[in-house]
């Protein structure tokens, strides 16, 4: 059985906050809907391999008013 050792990711950007996430590192390929709301829906994808949550907003409510 071979072994692999995990391929080091690099750090966050540096000038983000913690909590940002670009959203071009997101990996919607394999995306599955988990849930809907009166807001938007939550779909699983993958940032930097790893699987997440993400909520997508309606479209209706994405202005700046909210």
């Amino acid at each position: 059985m071979a072994h692999f050792e995990p391929t080091p990711l690099p750090p966050p950007i540096p000038k983000k906050c913690d909590w940002e996430i670009d959203p071009v590192e997101l990996d919607f390929s394999n995306a599955a809907m988990i849930g809907k709301g009166s807001f938007g829906e939550i779909v699983k994808a993958y940032w930097r391999g790893t699987p997440v949550a993400v909520k997508r907003i309606l479209s209706s409510l994405s202005d700046d008013r909210l």
